[in-house]
């Protein structure tokens, strides 16, 4: 698996796991066909160059617009950002997008990115992370407003 990124995708250093094995002997016509489908989510800087370095084809879209996808393919599309969403409705940033330190809103932008909406109001979602964070010294400053808190991942 870790070797099919690298050769069809170009990425390394990455560690999926697994999501779920589909098995069902209709989903492909030329026979019954095992799948086992792995997700990963990959910080957009990592993935950009891959995308720029593989213009023909390799696609990049909003995973909620996927359709028309081979056989049973975009069940498992929606099925791995389910997946990914549920985890961070758990979690302040299961995946590690946002780099630490960081601040509330900017883990609230990460939350907006994955979910496709934003996840609560401002004062929910801080109550809900704050108990999963870490606060470090120091604040962000250059920004709107009186500096911002940093906080790490507990």
């Amino acid at each position: 698996m870790r070797r099919s990124l690298v050769e069809k995708v170009g990425l390394s250093d990455r560690s999926p796991h697994q999501l779920q094995v589909f098995d069902d002997p209709e989903r492909d016509d030329r026979g019954w066909v095992l799948s086992a489908a792995h997700v990963d989510v990959v910080p957009w800087g990592e993935l950009a160059p891959v995308l720029e370095a593989r213009p023909d084809d390799v696609v990049h879209r909003p995973c909620d617009e996927v359709r028309g996808l081979a056989f049973d393919h975009d069940t498992i599309v929606r099925l791995a950002a389910e997946h990914v969403r549920a985890r961070y409705r758990e979690r302040p940033d299961p995946a590690g997008l946002v780099h630490e330190p960081f601040t509330l809103r900017e883990l609230r932008v990460v939350h907006q990115a994955v979910l496709g909406r934003l996840p609560r109001s401002a004062d929910t979602f801080r109550r809900a992370m704050l108990p999963l964070l870490t606060e470090v010294p120091g604040v962000r400053e250059g920004t709107v407003g009186k500096p911002a808190q940093l906080y790490r991942r507990s």
